[in-house]
């Protein structure tokens, strides 16, 4: 017996579905001393954000985070390569105006409203960039903010057994 499905399952119905699956984002800082060489080029080989979006990548955008208020030329140097070379990957400029790259308060601040305006999204928090003090607001919010975040490192190829970088989850225990 033959069944015209179509009735049934049309494809708009498959679409309403995909709806409903939360955007995936990525999340960082810019690597201010390490995506660049010293003569201020983006370092393909071990930038952080660039060796991501090589080996890592499986996203719906990237936030690219910079402590600047604006005009930052080593952030549009970044998001320009990372365009160019991965030009599939969408990639958000967020400037976030810190005045005290030392100041948890003003950091953890920042990034909590920047991190909750995307409340209905999965978050990957890529925890390698930044200073120590980001990395500490990374690790408040992840485990105090309720919301769906994973935080992220990578382990330069430099580094690894394989020769290629290697990324592996933070796990620890959430307050609820």
């Amino acid at each position: 017996n033959w069944h015209d499905w179509s009735s049934d399952v049309c494809s708009s119905d498959l679409f309403a579905s995909k709806k409903n699956i939360p955007m995936k984002t990525l999340v960082s800082w810019i690597a201010f001393n390490n995506d660049f060489t010293s003569e201020g080029k983006i370092d393909t080989i071990t930038s952080p954000n660039y060796q991501f979006h090589k080996h890592f990548w499986q996203y719906d955008r990237h936030l690219l985070i910079s402590q600047s208020s604006g005009d930052d030329n080593r952030m549009v140097r970044l998001t320009a390569c990372l365009r160019h070379d991965f030009p599939d990957h969408k990639i958000e400029e967020v400037y976030l105006n810190i005045e005290d790259v030392i100041s948890l308060p003003e950091i953890k601040g920042k990034i909590e409203a920047l991190l909750m305006k995307h409340f209905d999204e999965t978050l990957d928090i890529f925890f390698s960039p930044g200073t120590s003090i980001m990395q500490l607001a990374w690790y408040i919010c992840h485990t105090t903010s309720g919301l769906n975040t994973r935080l992220l490192q990578l382990r330069p190829a430099s580094k690894s057994k394989t020769g290629i970088p290697e990324l592996n989850e933070i796990q620890m225990e959430r307050s609820d």
